[in-house]
Formats: structure tokens, C-alpha cells, sequence
């Protein structure tokens, strides 16, 4: 299913096909990732 969309994640410890299928991948979740990844995205959009 990852495959399947433009913008999917997956996180540092998920499965290696996980990893392999999203298009992008987050960092681990003790460093906020997706956090940072969500503020990025939105500063990007400005």
C-alpha cells in the first residue's frame, strides 16, 4: 500500500519492505520525526 501513494512514510525501525516501499522515511520517534517532517512540510508550503 505504501507504494501506492505520492507522499508515504515510514519510520526508522519498520520492516525492511516497509522501509523499501514508502518514499520516504522518517527518522526515530525519540527525536520527534514526525513532528519535525510535519513543521517542514508546512514551512516549504509558505
Amino acid at each position: 500500500m505504501l507504494s501506492m501513494f505520492e507522499h508515504s512514510y515510514a519510520p526508522c525501525t519498520a520492516l525492511e519492505e516497509a522501509k523499501y516501499a514508502a518514499n520516504n522515511q522518517l527518522g526515530p520517534y525519540y527525536e520527534y520525526s514526525v513532528a519535525r517532517n510535519m513543521l517542514e512540510t508546512l514551512a516549504k508550503q509558505k
